[in-house]
């Protein structure tokens, strides 16, 4: 074995520092076609004696993506591949600059140093590695959870027979508009580390999700999710595919009489973002800025510009355009990862949390300059800020900073807070109204339709006992394309490429825990 003790003794402090997962039967194989000696494999296979050195190194290299919490590598090579996604150098030397611990980096050069010295000194530590490994599968077998597939079906089969009823407005009602802020990047989580999960932001607000789910940790099946919420949770796979008819929240709303708008505070290329809004949510050609002001950069170089100058232009178009209700589906990526300000040349290199502040600050900023704008032109309205995903700022054991492959619950448990401009609603509320039960999309869209039934919006219809004890309810179901995590028996599963069920509760970070919302 020699120095190989050192590979796998590394995945085993890996394995117990809960940074990967340990498969005992390929790992176990890879261990035994090492133990076999030169000598001995030549006379029984002479060919794979001469190449045995060339397939160490891949067999090892592929047994360690196995093991790690990261999608298949076949994902990642066509996004680093592909010209559309592939990210600028900056972006991914920060992105591996937030890889780095020292005190993991000791260790493993402290393993490396027992295992060369062992193998220098012909010290066999074969035996030592494989007790090892064999205790580590145990550990890991001990998490895993039987989790019939009959019980995972149960979920979406409830799920699909859900629908959000909308019925035209009542005759002589007064009209509103519908204003959807999606934003980029904030969680629960990411608040707290900021010290702002009591912003005076949120405060603002009349009604306040405390435990939304946005089911995805990335943008584009994020925003095909909000379109499609007036029906229930789908799979991953299903977003890609048409939605029974009834499901498309803006299609439902033009059939209410609704003039519908789309705009983003960028240029939509990235991941075809416009183009797969509209072939799979049903949203509109991107509304068209005129010069709008570039504040800063994305992690691809893309221009992202300034979020009140964009709803500044656009809320004056919509009121030029005399259409008595309006909805808006506004995306926000002002604090995508990788953004950063136009005169900052070394971004790459200063910490993530820093430069997450001042973009958050600003955007908030910008959005709290946006709704007096609303209020100031007459007109009522129904505003919601929705985050598509958190930026894992923080990060956890399973999953480095601003990765999130896993859908964790600190990534995907977004503040939600909706703000209702009318007549009845001119004084600012001393504090929201909390709903700390378990929702998603399916939520909003019932409220939008509520909303529509009676002479007008009313902030006090809204905020009512009977209203919000209506909102339905989504159990906790993350997922992405390779990965899931679900709420089960007040733990916190994962279910990866091996498509085995893990409890990660001790892993998922400071939500782990569940029920407690966030205050």
């Amino acid at each position: 074995m020699g120095i190989w003790n050192f590979y796998f003794l590394a995945k085993l402090y890996l394995h117990l520092r809960g940074h990967i997962a340990f498969h005992l039967v390929p790992n176990g194989l890879f261990f035994a076609y090492l133990m076999i000696s030169g000598e001995r494999l030549a006379r029984v296979r002479p060919v794979l004696a001469r190449i045995r050195p060339l397939l160490g190194l891949p067999i090892a290299l592929a047994l360690l993506w196995h093991d790690a919490y990261v999608p298949p590598f076949t994902m990642v090579f066509s996004f680093m591949t592909d010209s559309a996604t592939r990210p600028t150098p900056g972006y991914l030397s920060s992105f591996l600059l937030g890889y780095w611990n020292p005190a993991a980096a000791a260790a493993l050069a402290l393993i490396l140093a027992v295992a060369a010295w062992c193998a220098k000194r012909k010290i066999r530590l074969a035996p030592v590695t494989l007790a090892l490994m064999l205790a580590a599968s145990l550990k890991s077998m001990s998490r895993t959870v039987d989790v019939p597939a009959a019980q995972e079906d149960l979920f979406y089969l409830m799920e699909e027979r859900q629908r959000v009823p909308f019925k035209q407005p009542s005759a002589g009602a007064k009209p509103f508009d519908i204003i959807i802020l999606h934003v980029c990047s904030i969680s629960w989580d990411d608040l707290k580390r900021m010290g702002m999960e009591s912003d005076l932001f949120l405060s603002n607000f009349d009604l306040l999700l405390t435990r939304f789910n946005s089911v995805a940790s990335y943008s584009n099946p994020a925003a095909i999710r909000l379109l499609r919420g007036a029906c229930g949770q789908s799979p991953h796979d299903a977003l890609y595919r048409e939605a029974p008819a009834g499901c498309y929240l803006l299609e439902e709303l033009r059939r209410q009489g609704y003039a519908t708008y789309t705009l983003f505070n960028h240029d939509g290329s990235y991941s075809d973002m416009a183009k797969s809004l509209a072939e799979l949510g049903k949203a509109d050609p991107p509304f068209p800025l005129k010069n709008p002001p570039v504040v800063a950069k994305n992690f691809d170089g893309a221009s992202i510009f300034n979020d009140y100058a964009v709803l500044e232009e656009w809320w004056r178009a919509r009121q030029a355009g005399g259409a008595p209700r309006a909805a808006l589906y506004y995306n926000s990526i002002s604090l995508h990862d990788g953004a950063h300000a136009l005169s900052d040349g070394s971004w790459w290199k200063r910490e993530r949390c820093e430069k997450y502040r001042g973009f958050i600050q600003r955007l908030f900023a910008d959005l709290s300059k946006f709704i007096p704008l609303v209020q100031q032109s007459g007109r009522d309205a129904l505003i919601v800020f929705i985050p598509e995903h958190g930026a894992a700022l923080a990060g956890s054991r399973i999953q480095a900073k601003g990765l999130r492959d896993i859908p964790l619950p600190d990534i995907t448990l977004v503040p939600v807070g909706i703000r209702v401009v009318a007549r009845d609603a001119s004084a600012a509320v001393a504090a929201p109204r909390r709903v700390d039960r378990p929702l998603s999309y399916r939520a909003l869209a019932y409220l939008f339709s509520q909303a529509l039934q009676g002479p007008g919006l009313s902030r006090e219809k809204l905020l009512s006992a009977r209203s919000i004890a209506s909102i339905p309810q989504t159990a906790f179901l993350a997922e992405n394309q390779y990965a899931r995590v679900a709420a089960h028996g007040g733990r916190y599963l994962y279910q990866g490429k091996d498509k085995t069920w893990m409890d990660i509760s001790a892993e998922a970070g400071s939500e782990s825990a569940g029920p407690e919302a966030p205050r």
